[in-house]
């Protein structure tokens, strides 16, 4: 399956994880929307932006903080791994 096809499929995932459907998907997310589909606790996203522990990027305007589906879909299969053995970061 080509990294392609398998970005799509992590991002419909993740939509419909947030209760989105395929008709009505946003163009970003946010913080809360982001933790809530990785299945991380709540402030994750922000030790992760202050401390630059993953490569994933965000825009800042003003004060809120918003994640395109794509980087967020490129963030997921960069953390696939194929056995234990591999490093993680």
């Amino acid at each position: 399956m080509s990294d392609t096809i398998l970005l799509q499929e992590i991002k419909s995932d993740f939509l419909i994880s947030l209760g989105y459907t395929a008709e009505n998907p946003p163009s970003m997310i946010d913080s809360k929307e982001l933790e809530i589909g990785l299945g991380v606790a709540d402030g994750t996203s922000a030790v992760w932006r202050s401390t630059g522990r993953h490569d994933l990027p965000y825009f800042k305007i003003g004060r809120r903080i918003r994640y395109r589906l794509n980087d967020v879909a490129k963030f997921i299969l960069s953390r696939r791994r194929t056995s234990t053995a591999q490093e993680v970061e």
